[in-house]
Formats: C-alpha cells, structure tokens, sequence
C-alpha cells in the first residue's frame, strides 16, 4: 500500500513537472516571438533576416537548468524597472531564473572593474540556446552611472531599448540619447560607445555577419 502510494506520488509530481516545463518552453516562445516582432520592424534587412529565422526556430527540445549564476543574476535583472518597458521585459523576468546569464570581459577588452557593471544571457547563436551559425541574439543588462569606451568588432549589430535609457556614441557623431522603443545601429567595424546615467540600461542585441569569437579578438 505505502508503494503505491509512492508511486502515485512521483506521478503526479511528474505530471506537474511536465506542466511546468511547457509553460517555461511557452514563455520562451513569446521572447522569441518578440524579439523577432523587434527586428522585423528594424529599417535593416540584416534585421529583417534575423527576424525571419527567429520565426522559423524551433524551440521544442529545449532544456531549462538552473544554476547558481542564472538565481543570483536573475534577481539583479529583476531588482531594476521603469515605468515604460517593452512587453519582453516582462517575458524574460518569468524565466530569468532559466537563463544562460553571464559577465563578460568581452575577450580581453574589459576590465574587472567594468565587467561586473553588466550582465547578459544569450538566446540565439554558436553556443546558445538556439543555436545559428549566422545570427547572436540575447539580453542585456547595464547598471546605472556606468561608461563602457568605446570599441569595434567586425559584427553589424543592432541594440534595442526595451528598459531604462542610455547614451550612445558612433565614431565622431554627436552622442544620442536612447530610450524605449529606440534602435541603435553599429556598422561592422564601426567605433561606439555608450553610458547610463542616473538610469539602467535594459537591451536586447542582435549580431550577424562574422560573429565569431576570433574575429572579436582580432580588433581589441
């Protein structure tokens, strides 16, 4: 009798656990379907192709774990709000805890100092959750009074404002305030920089073109 309880037990605890991973795959799906409405509207066509794979990913064998990184991260992320955010803001909070989260030195290009004033999680890309050889997509999270210089690489990439607001500086242009809703486009091997003031940054970003690693490096 005590057996069979205990079988039941797992079951039903197997079928909530079965639950709860399609709501996490289903949330994961809303992120992509949004990232993809962001780059879709993106007047770029290396946006626009973005948005077209990310329609076409498919996101069925994905995998959640949890980690000690991804909790304490996590509640950085969802510590800092502003009353305007994009609705994804609101999807990656629901399984911020899931997510890959990380602090980059960018390979070599950053101090210790700067690298613990940002967080990121990629979604798509070589070693990401969806994976693609040709696109890098993610999250990402800048604390307030924080300047990161100026720097290159051969990606074209796109950010977009989806929290907070920031500045942003391309090559000899005059600096540009950035706030929900705004793109900010960098041309492959374009110099740019950017800050937050009194404000954090919430951002998602797209690379295409030579995203590799190497490539990367190659132009500290």
């Amino acid at each position: 009798m005590l057996n069979l309880m205990r079988k039941k037990t797992l079951k039903i605890h197997s079928f909530f656990g079965r639950i709860k991973k399609m709501k996490e795959k289903k949330i994961f799906q809303n992120c992509i379907g949004l990232l993809a409405d962001i780059y879709a509207k993106e007047d770029n066509i290396e946006g626009k192709n973005t948005a077209n794979f990310l329609l076409g990913a498919d996101c069925s064998s994905i995998n959640f774990t949890e980690n000690h990184n991804s909790k304490s991260y996590s509640k950085i992320f969802n510590s800092y709000s502003s009353k305007e955010e994009h609705p994804l803001v609101q999807e990656v909070r629901k399984i911020s805890h899931l997510l890959p989260w990380y602090q980059s030195d960018c390979e070599g290009r950053l101090d210790e100092e700067l690298k613990k004033q940002m967080i990121m999680t990629e979604l798509v890309g070589p070693n990401s959750i969806i994976y693609s050889s040709q696109y890098e997509l993610g999250i990402y999270f800048q604390f307030p009074n924080v300047s990161y210089y100026s720097r290159r690489h051969p990606a074209e990439e796109t950010f977009f404002t989806l929290s907070g607001k920031s500045f942003w500086k391309i090559e000899e242009k005059k600096e540009v305030e950035s706030f929900v809703g705004d793109y900010i486009h960098h041309p492959s091997m374009a110099s740019h920089s950017n800050r937050t003031s009194d404000e954090h940054l919430i951002a998602c970003w797209r690379w295409s073109g030579d995203i590799s690693l190497e490539g990367y490096k190659n132009f500290k």
